[in-house]
């Protein structure tokens, strides 16, 4: 009998071992530490996904691998780049660097996603998209053209002008340019625009080749007063909304009344067709001389609303009006 009751001890005590190896580790509560406080219990996957949601983790720093493109190097051997530096731009010909960097969660989220878009994008495709985009689609435009012409009949006329039309003939005819990363651009189906005041001289006046290869010429009539008005008021940052802003940081609200921008619209134009017509440009003399007393004595009107009419555009114009006649002879 004694040795039964033994062997039903050891039993109880196998079994009793068995229980606490099958009890899993989640369920054994947490410990105290030596401060007496519970350890903090570790957040699961969806617990970190959810802080991250609600932007409760935006403070915490953490380090990301970006790609970056370095710098340039100006003035290396060669040859120059006829585009300018455009391959680069379309092709991506040059080399990208993995780098290291350590940014708030809240900044580092977009920079993971532009990594992970990126890969998704084949740079080989994207480079012969852009080829073809360039060779059949494109548009150059060459502004400032006349810069390059000189007057046939004049004795001062320049030679190196000349040289630059001609070294323009074959770029615009149709030629293979090599960009850096050695990409190649046929010009043939490239749509070249040029444009130029011709104010010393005439269309007429460049070489008989780049005439032929530039066909058809538009004439541009003078800016009307309903244009400047236009240009006034359309753009979303327009001089109007700038000068208001501008004022607006030295507690100035500046109002212009539709007849003060009629009137801005109207001298602009007089003063064009009188002196230098110089375009759109007109319009910053002309609003420089209407804002000049509340730009530099701006503080007698802190906290001031102020509006611009016409009666007040005439008053301060009126010496450039009654002047424009004579101002183009003074030099």
């Amino acid at each position: 009998q004694a040795a039964s009751t033994e062997d039903g001890d050891e039993e109880d005590e196998e079994d009793d071992s068995a229980k606490k190896a099958e009890t899993p580790a989640a369920a054994t509560p947490s410990t105290p530490d030596a401060s007496g406080a519970a350890a903090p219990a570790k957040l699961t996957f969806d617990q970190f996904v959810e802080k991250l949601t609600n932007g409760e983790l935006n403070s915490e720093y953490v380090t990301i691998d970006v790609t970056v493109t370095p710098p340039e190097r100006k003035g290396g051997a060669g040859g120059g780049d006829p585009l300018g530096g455009m391959g680069i731009f379309l092709f991506g010909g040059q080399q990208k660097v993995v780098q290291q960097v350590r940014h708030p969660i809240s900044e580092a989220l977009p920079l993971a996603k532009r990594e992970v878009l990126n890969k998704l994008i084949d740079d080989t495709q994207v480079a012969a998209a852009a080829k073809t985009l360039c060779e059949q689609e494109g548009i150059v435009f060459l502004d400032e053209i006349d810069k390059v012409v000189s007057d046939s009949n004049s004795s001062a006329s320049d030679v190196s002008s000349m040289g630059v039309q001609q070294d323009l003939l074959p770029l615009i005819e149709g030629s293979t340019v090599t960009l850096k990363d050695g990409t190649t651009i046929d010009t043939d189906c490239i749509l070249f625009i040029c444009s130029g005041a011709f104010h010393m001289s005439k269309p007429s006046d460049m070489i008989a080749e780049l005439q032929g290869r530039l066909p058809v010429r538009v004439e541009l009539h003078p800016l009307t007063e309903k244009e400047f008005r236009r240009i006034l008021i359309e753009p979303k940052f327009n001089l109007l909304a700038q000068q208001q802003a501008m004022m607006k940081a030295e507690n100035v609200d500046i109002e212009f009344s539709d007849s003060g921008i009629d009137a801005l619209a109207k001298v602009s134009q007089q003063v064009n067709a009188g002196a230098q017509n110089i375009g759109a440009r007109r319009l910053h003399t002309i609003i420089e001389m209407v804002m000049d007393e509340y730009s530099f004595e701006f503080e007698k009107y802190v906290g001031t609303r102020v509006v611009i009419d016409d009666v007040y555009v005439k008053e301060k114009t009126k010496s450039l009006i009654q002047n424009v006649d004579l101002s183009k002879y003074i030099l």
